[in-house]
């Protein structure tokens, strides 16, 4: 069985996707193709995976994957306001819907056997490099932190990619394809005892990279562990609702939560988020990230220039701390829609299909915790909502036949 799940043909456009695979979620590999071939020959690259996806099965594979692309080129075209260099721009073009382009070829085209082959590899690449991130994290135990900063230390940059240690990027990557594990049980596809250890290493990297959102994105996702199969997107909803609730009637015990996970979590930096935390708005505020006043600073931008944002004034008055509200700030209610639409698309054209299924709640989370993750830290997180996750969900949902 396994030989025959494992039994596909690749062609280039798989082995180019295989590459940008191990781009995204191996440092070393980025550091290799950019210190060998330089980035520029890795957009040639992408130009030409591009190409490929675009142009596969005639004009009718093109049109419907350029309405795809619509919103998210809008996006692109609203930064071309604030941008002195056209390279960078058209990189991030590149970076950013060759995950959307992507994920169309997963969904039109891809067989059930190769997302499962395509799931196999992904699996592999996010465990090596998750194994590197924590034995690098417990040798230099700042190190995720150093390259999550854009002012950091080059050569301590380099120096970590070669070690494979994986950042910002890598880290929240892993924490949102975490309900995968859970998906993974739910469906009978994953025996406990491994969907356990999984969730443990995910709670192991986000203790030792010293990222506080992620380990209380990791903690939440647990819960999910005490719920049914069956757990409908109504289910989702009525628990957000709980919670909300629950920490706002009990805010004393929710603080007091905040206070033991503190004292047994064995890192300073989360400690000390996590007694902000607990301190509610007034601890916040007297904490050294203080993100509170960030997001209020681009609340207030966008109030003051409603429709058309800062962007005409240069961009200015933003608190560079969250995708939706800074990108609301430079853009007003332009940037609002075409925020609300790039999420719409995804939803429509990546998520909506399994809306009948019994676990969709499980799969809604997947989407909800990377719209909390935009509002409250910065990137969209197109690589797991457009490629990874619809990879993971056609595996997981391939009919019995393919299996």
């Amino acid at each position: 069985m396994l030989k025959k799940k494992l039994d596909v043909k690749l062609n280039l456009i798989d082995f180019l996707l295989i590459l940008v695979t191990m781009y995204t979620i191996a440092p070393i590999v980025s550091r290799f193709i950019s210190s060998t071939f330089t980035t520029y020959a890795y957009m040639l690259m992408l130009v030409f995976a591009f190409g490929l996806i675009l142009l596969r099965n005639g004009n009718k594979s093109l049109n419907e994957c350029m309405l795809l692309l619509i919103p998210f080129f809008c996006w692109k075209a609203l930064q071309l306001l604030l941008t002195s260099d056209l390279i960078l721009w058209g990189y991030g073009i590149l970076l950013d819907c060759i995950f959307v382009v992507a994920g169309y070829y997963v969904v039109k085209y891809c067989k059930e056997t190769k997302a499962g082959f395509w799931s196999i590899l992904i699996i592999a690449i996010c465990i090596i490099t998750l194994a590197t991130t924590i034995i690098g994290c417990i040798q230099y135990p700042e190190a995720a932190r150093i390259l999550a900063s854009v002012d950091s230390n080059q050569d301590i940059a380099v120096k970590y990619d070669w070690l494979n240690i994986g950042g910002y990027n890598f880290v929240y990557i892993i924490v949102l394809l975490h309900p995968f594990l859970i998906l993974a049980y739910k469906r009978g596809k994953l025996p406990l005892i491994w969907a356990l250890l999984g969730s443990c290493c995910v709670l192991l990297l986000s203790v030792f990279s010293e990222y506080t959102t992620a380990l209380l994105l990791t903690l939440i996702t647990c819960i999910l562990y005490f719920f049914r199969k069956e757990f409908k997107a109504r289910g989702l909803f009525l628990l957000v609702l709980a919670v909300v609730l629950l920490v706002f009637l009990f805010s004393d015990y929710f603080s007091e939560f905040l206070n033991k996970l503190a004292d047994v979590v064995g890192s300073e930096s989360i400690e000390h988020r996590l007694r902000a935390l607990a301190g509610g708005r007034v601890g916040i505020e007297n904490s050294e990230d203080n993100r509170i006043e960030l997001y209020e600073n681009s609340l207030k931008t966008f109030f003051q220039n409603p429709i058309f944002g800062s962007s005409f004034n240069g961009g200015g008055g933003i608190g560079g701390h969250s995708f939706v509200l800074d990108f609301m700030a430079q853009y007003g209610c332009i940037g609002l829609f075409v925020i609300v639409q790039m999420y719409y698309t995804i939803y429509k054209s990546f998520f909506s299909v399994y809306r009948k299924e019994k676990e969709f709640g499980y799969i809604l989370w997947i989407l909800l915790q990377t719209l909390i993750l935009s509002i409250i830290n910065t990137g969209m997180w197109l690589s797991v909502l457009t490629l990874f996750a619809p990879i993971f969900l056609k595996s997981l949902y391939a009919k019995e036949e393919e299996e």
